[in-house]
Parts: structure tokens; sequence; C-alpha cells
């Protein structure tokens, strides 16, 4: 059965007015960037709204209510209500290795029923113990659970501290089954950040939250130190994760504008990092008086990159194409040839979003 889409196309570095996009079962057969009369079984004609991807996400713990590990079907359910067509469940480091296994087998069970979920990232548990996980006063990598972690074949994302013993070991070894190595909760140097790299890392996890330095305080009064961010901005081909909520508590808007000119839309992913809990009308969780995570859904980390001036086409780099090159799906999804036909029906402002799946 095909379908025709017609809409101004967000593609990826310009917007084609008044495109057309032609649908055969499920996936993007053909892109027109221009009026298009192809003859087809149904018709979707969106002319004067704005066609773009659907969100992918690869950094939630879970929605508003619940956790990943105990409910990825109603995580998910929130989710695609704000757009998101694709998304890792990514589970912290404060679960044992049984709760990690339980969860593992609820979103296998998840993942079956909705193919938008497309696996795990495990952010943890070797994390360094004073950035972000302060319950834990030792991290030792354990060669035995993390390959059975491994094994089950779910994880798609690992994050990682690069300055721990083991760690190059590790990254190259998660990197050689396919998973893509993160590095985050982190103080490590240039040299432990670039050793990383040339064993598969690839991207930064939320870059400058939960990171610092090793040398602290700085060698001399009134210096900085480069420390973990700076050093992983120096690195070519990494992506960073950014959680970009609306008053700029994770990350300030002007080092997000810092961050950007540095290393350009083409690199930068928005996520949630969203956590249940939180008040009414807040983008941010705070548990016992620090940052826990976010509210934030796919469709808000949109509408708060573009409050920053940037174009649509930049956007949606930022919160559909990136993250899903990032991770290996850059074929699944985007409006390219042969990708899930998963758009987002919207305006210019990103006001109103509607999801439509042909």
């Amino acid at each position: 059965m095909r379908s025709l889409v017609k809409g101004d196309l967000v593609l990826r570095d310009h917007i084609a007015e008044d495109g057309a996009i032609l649908v055969e079962n499920g996936r993007i057969l053909q892109i027109w960037e221009g009026p298009a009369d192809i003859p087809a079984d149904s018709v979707f004609d969106y002319r004067g709204k704005v066609i773009a991807p659907g969100f992918v996400d690869i950094h939630c713990h879970g929605s508003r209510q619940v956790l990943g590990a105990d409910d990825p079907e109603a995580m998910w359910q929130e989710h695609a209500e704000h757009g998101t067509v694709g998304m890792l469940i990514s589970l912290y480091r404060n679960l044992t290795f049984a709760q990690t296994m339980d969860a593992l087998g609820r979103i296998a069970g998840a993942m079956r029923k909705y193919p938008g979920i497309l696996g795990v990232h495990m952010e943890g548990p070797y994390l360094n113990p004073g950035l972000g996980s302060k319950q834990v006063e030792d991290t030792v990598i354990n060669p035995e659970e993390y390959r059975a972690v491994l094994e089950t074949g779910l994880v798609r994302q690992w994050t990682f501290a690069p300055e721990l013993e083991g760690a190059v070991s590790f990254c190259a070894e998660i990197a050689a089954r396919g998973v893509v190595p993160a590095m985050g909760h982190s103080c490590a140097d240039a040299g432990e950040i670039g050793r990383a790299v040339e064993n598969g890392a690839r991207i930064v996890t939320h870059i400058t939250d939960a990171t610092g330095s090793r040398i602290s305080p700085s060698r001399f009064a009134g210096t900085k130190e480069v420390d973990f961010d700076a050093a992983c901005l120096l690195q070519d081909g990494l992506f960073y994760e950014i959680i970009h909520d609306k008053q700029g508590i994770h990350v300030r808007k002007d080092m997000i504008r810092l961050i950007l000119k540095t290393v350009g839309t083409e690199r930068v992913i928005g996520i949630t990092d969203c956590f249940p809990g939180g008040e009414e009308g807040a983008d941010v969780n705070f548990t016992g008086g620090e940052l826990a995570g976010s509210r934030l859904t796919m469709d808000s980390v949109a509408r708060n990159f573009l409050s920053l001036g940037l174009t649509l086409p930049q956007v949606f780099a930022i919160v559909s194409y990136n993250p899903a090159r990032a991770i290996g799906y850059e074929r699944e999804f985007g409006i390219c040839p042969g990708c899930r036909a998963e758009f987002l029906v919207t305006d210019r402002r990103l006001q109103r979003i509607e999801v439509l799946r042909v």
C-alpha cells in the first residue's frame, strides 16, 4: 500500500517547501523537494504545515510517573504522546545486578510490543563515585557482571568514567560487541579521554552535568584547569548530550551556546534524562535538595533549543537526526529513503505537534 504525505519537509540541512514523501509498507520510498502528484492509495495533505522526523531520545530513565526499569510500557506511552518515535531506556547505577537483570527482562518484553523502544542505555555502574553517584563509595569494573548484561543483547549505549581502573579494556570490549561507549560522571583528564576515544568512545553523557577536574583546587591561583568537559570538546568525532531545560539549570544557556559554537549542531544531541517525580509544571527534578534529572519530554527539549534562535533543521538535527546517528539508527529514523514513516506534523514554533505514523 502506498501513501503520499505533503507539507514543508524538515530535511537534514534545509526545509523543502511544499514537498512530498511517498511511503510504502511503513517505510519512506521516495522524497520530492517540491510539488508531486503521484498515484497513491491515500494522501495526507498537510500543505502549509511542517512535516518533521519524530524525536529520538537516547537518554531517558522514565516518564513523569514511572521508572522505565519498573514499567517500560507506561514510560514509552507517555513519551510517544509527545512525539518520541525512538528511545533507549536508561538504567542508573543505583540498581543492583539482580535488579538490573530483572529490569532488562521487563524491557525485553516491552520491546516486542513497542518497536520504538530500541534497547537500553546503561548509565553505570562504572561511574566516578564522587560525581552524581554519592551513594556508592567505590566502583570496580566487574567483567563477569557486565558480560552477563551484554549477553542479553539489549544494550545499545553504556556510560562509564574513563579514569576508572580497567575502563580502557571495558570500553574496547563493549565497542567490539556493537555497544556505543559513552563517557560521563567523570573527572577524566585529556589523556584518559583520548585513550577511551581510541578504543571506541563515541558519546559524552550530559556534558557539564556530574563532571569535574582531577586537579582541584587549581594548581595556580586564579587560573582554570582543563576539566573533563573541555577535554571532551577538544576531541573530534564525539557526540555531546545536552539536557536543555527551560531555566538553564542543567546547562546554562550561555554554556549551550558555547558548546554549539565549538562543535556545531551536527555533534549535539538533545536528551530528556527524565525521571519520575518533581513538581507539576516544572521541567527539572530535585531530590533532597539536589538536582536529579528532569521532567522533560522531547517536544519541550526541541522548543528550548528553538528558543536559542536555531533554525528548524538545526533543531531537528539535535533531537532526531543526531541521536539516531550516534547509536547507529540513521537508516531507521529521519526523513530519508528507507526510514520508518513516522512523522511530526507541526507549526514553525513547535507549539502543536501531531504524530503521524503511515
